[in-house]
């Protein structure tokens, strides 16, 4: 018999050593891993719903905003006096 079967036989009657505490770590540690993967993905969601939230918050304003954008601007006032036809005006002729 080798020194390598001795050895082989010898933890076959013994069993393999394992630290005290050492399964409880382990499972401390995936339960903690596992915790903060269900975290992350919850932030994720929020993230998106908050954006899809500003989304929609955005079109809403924008659809809002059309009407009021489409009308004609009938403010002359300024811009009629610095344009190219100024001499056109009524102030102009005076």
């Amino acid at each position: 018999m080798s020194n390598i079967d001795a050895a082989l036989s010898a933890l076959r009657s013994n069993g393999p050593s394992v630290p005290d505490g050492l399964e409880d770590a382990v499972w401390n540690r995936i339960s903690t891993h596992r915790e903060a993967r269900a975290d992350a993905a919850l932030t994720l969601k929020m993230q998106v719903a908050v954006a899809g939230l500003a989304l929609i918050v955005g079109v809403a304003f924008g659809q809002a905003a059309l009407p009021a954008m489409a009308a004609p601007n009938t403010d002359y006032s300024e811009t009629l006096v610095l344009s190219d036809d100024a001499s056109l005006t009524p102030s102009m002729k005076l």
